[in-house]
């Protein structure tokens, strides 16, 4: 009888050892509510529709373990914390916007390091913590040459006023390069306004704009929430002339009630979602099925962010983090965003895409080689 429990005692340990070892983790920290919950919404859906679609991954299961930061740096850090502790863990996806990306970087240099890639956050400073952070989206320096050359080559824009947030890293590294690039390409910066973070009511800056009547074009490189408060308090004044975005005014939509009022809007965006190969395509399709509507730009980087993890595993046939690293340093991955392989920093060389906004509907414009304008 003895013998027989020692047995079952046996089998039972080596079932949970097994059981241990047949999966693979995936960790994702973002902002799934707070300021910035749309891009972690829409991060955190196309990454889920890219690891459901890999049911077993090197003969294990793969799971989606995703933490929600709040949009909070703070929360940032505690979840990296907790995911790291995990020894199931092998990559971590995340985080939302540059200011919650920043943190998971720094303390991913402090704590247990594994593999980060991050989705859509733009500043430069990220990839620089370590040869452990990869970047799918491009950078801000990226965006502002970007806008500049959009603004006064293509639409001949030679007067310009730019509102910027005053507190943000994303902002103030955008329109460096933009006044930078816009007055060697004979621009000129006929208003710079700054505002606060806190700030909600701009009337007495748009005031300002509105009283010069050179100026025929607006730039604003901030987060939706603000862009949308400016964009709609310029439209109740009766400003009628074009607006420079970013990438972050992909959600811009979905802060305002009335979108049809959005007009003579450009912006600079990862992906369109009707510029469509074989595999944005399916990326569409599916996504369309499963959440009932049509992917954003932050979706289909989070579909290549958990796309490119999968085929990196699958390459290094690894799921040990220094193999997966290696993998990821030299991938060449034609993904839903473009074709992306990592320069020596982690940062993807990557093509633009310029969306226009007219009545409220989105419409391809232009592309831009990032190579080009780098």
């Amino acid at each position: 009888m003895r013998i027989l429990k020692n047995i079952s005692l046996l089998v039972l340990f080596c079932v949970f050892i097994c059981g241990c070892n047949n999966k693979i983790k995936v960790g994702s920290i973002l902002p799934l509510t707070g300021d910035d919950y749309f891009c972690g919404q829409e991060i955190k859906n196309g990454a889920e529709l890219a690891i459901k679609n890999q049911e077993n991954l090197l003969n294990k299961k793969l799971f989606f373990v995703v933490c929600n930061d709040q949009s909070s740096k703070m929360n940032s850090i505690k979840y990296y914390e907790k995911l790291a502790s995990d020894k199931n863990i092998c990559a971590i996806i995340g985080g939302g916007n540059s200011t919650l990306s920043e943190e998971i970087a720094a303390i991913s240099q402090k704590k247990i390091i594994l593999p980060l890639i991050v989705p859509s956050a733009s500043l430069k400073k990220i990839t620089r913590y370590g040869e452990n952070v990869f970047r799918i989206g491009f950078l801000d320096d990226v965006q502002g040459k970007c806008m500049a050359k959009l603004a006064a080559n293509d639409l001949n824009k030679k007067k310009v006023a730019i509102l910027y947030n005053i507190d943000s890293k994303y902002s103030n590294a955008i329109v460096k390069e933009f006044i930078k690039n816009f007055s060697e390409d004979g621009g000129k910066i006929e208003l710079m306004l700054g505002y606060s973070q806190l700030e909600n009511d701009f009337r007495t800056l748009l005031n300002k704009i509105k009283a010069n009547n050179l100026i025929d074009a607006i730039f604003i490189p901030d987060y939706a929430y603000n862009a949308a408060l400016i964009y709609m308090q310029a439209h109740d004044l009766g400003i009628d002339c074009t607006f420079f975005g970013t990438d972050t005014w992909e959600e811009i939509s979905s802060q305002i009630s009335d979108a049809y009022v959005l007009d003579d809007i450009y912006f600079c965006s990862h992906h369109f979602v009707y510029n469509q190969n074989d595999k944005a395509k399916f990326f569409f399709d599916e996504y369309k099925k499963k959440y009932s509507k049509e992917p954003s730009a932050f979706a289909a980087l989070g579909f290549d962010s958990a796309s490119i993890l999968i085929e990196s595993i699958k390459l290094s046939n690894s799921t040990e983090k220094n193999d997966i690293l290696s993998t990821l340093k030299d991938i060449n991955y034609n993904g839903v965003t473009g074709n992306i392989t990592f320069n020596e920093y982690g940062d993807p060389d990557k093509e633009l895409e310029i969306i226009k906004i007219n009545n409220g509907k989105n419409s391809f414009y232009k592309l831009f080689k990032s190579n080009n304008i780098a």
